[in-house]
């Protein structure tokens, strides 16, 4: 979930970003079915690598149920196709080419 929320922050500000790292302490039981309101903060920002941490209350709560930091790295342009690019010749070299990736 943080992983999700962090990474559409920063995509509602034009930013496009793969997760490096992201860590998670769950500090009490967070209930299933719960409205639930997370926190997201920008700690710091190093050329392409933004540090995030975040924080998970139960909606109305003043305690923190879990916490997280992570680190995300915005794309180059070519990132997506580059990679699919790199995938398909992977699989083509091992004979495990199923179709398109």
């Amino acid at each position: 979930m943080f992983d999700d929320v962090l990474g559409r922050f920063l995509n509602h500000w034009n930013v496009k970003t793969v997760t490096a790292n992201l860590s998670v302490n769950y500090l009490m039981p967070v209930p299933t079915g719960q409205p639930l309101t997370v926190g997201v903060r920008i700690l710091s920002r190093e050329g392409r690598r933004i540090t995030m941490a975040g924080t998970l209350r139960l909606q109305g709560e003043q305690r923190d149920r879990a916490t997280a930091e992570g680190i995300w790295v915005e794309t180059r342009p070519d990132h997506f196709e580059r990679h699919r690019n790199q995938l398909s010749a992977y699989l083509s070299s091992s004979g495990k080419d199923d179709g398109p990736v």
